[in-house]
């Protein structure tokens, strides 16, 4: 038996792939694209981060939010810190200027998107070669609370945690075909579970215990 059954929650992986545009789209009105779906290597390993690399999330939030730059500042920062307290992984934020020079060295952007962007946000996996956290330009202009919220859920992604609605105990109204990892039991809390999708149509916040938990087993201090 998996230690699943022992665990408040499930966390979903996406598998390793050295080539693919390992990208995720949240729409959570629309079904989710293909280019959305990160597909596994011959070898099936899990798309985490490795143990060095994991040490040095280095990020910058690029100035051409404008108004709108403070508000996703602050969330960044505080649902890096929120997941860091509970992963081996140090979530770094760069100075804003960083994400303008040509020479920068940070390991990953969070970047507005186009103006006729459609998606609300879309992330990035470990595998994945584009390293950006894109935003909806309109969807920034919203409060603090709901960019922390989202970000907390793009981080996730970051991390390599798959959506949790895809769990098949999860009610199945919300499929992703590709291949998945369970690590732990189906948990309808959890902060990468689309409010839309499963039995109870809840809109998370903040992590769940079983995110903390998973996130731990994932990446162990």
């Amino acid at each position: 038996m998996k230690n699943r059954l022992f665990l408040p929650f499930l966390m979903l992986f996406v598998f390793n792939t050295s080539h693919s545009q390992a990208l995720v789209t949240e729409d959570c009105s629309t079904p989710i694209p293909e280019r959305s779906i990160v597909m596994i290597n011959e070898l099936g390993l899990q798309d985490i981060w490795s143990s060095e690399q994991a040490q040095d999330l280095s990020f910058c939030i690029s100035p051409i939010f404008r108004t709108a730059y403070d508000i996703v500042a602050l969330a960044a920062r505080e649902a890096a810190a929120e997941w860091m307290l509970h992963g081996n992984f140090d979530f770094k934020l760069a100075d804003d200027l960083s994400c303008d020079r040509k020479d920068r060295k940070v390991f990953f952007e969070i970047v507005p998107t186009a103006r006729q962007a459609k998606f609300k946000a879309r992330a990035f996996f470990p595998s994945s070669s584009r390293r950006k956290i894109q935003i909806n330009r309109r969807f920034a202009k919203g409060t603090e609370v709901e960019m922390k919220r989202l970000l907390l859920h793009e981080l996730g992604h970051v991390l390599g945690i798959r959506h949790e609605h895809i769990h098949p105990d999860a009610g199945g109204d919300c499929l992703e075909l590709e291949p998945f990892e369970t690590v732990t039991s189906y948990d309808p809390q959890s902060v990468m579970h689309y409010p839309t999708c499963g039995p109870k149509k809840l809109k998370n916040f903040v992590l769940s215990d079983g995110d903390k938990e998973g996130i731990g087993i994932l990446y162990p201090f």
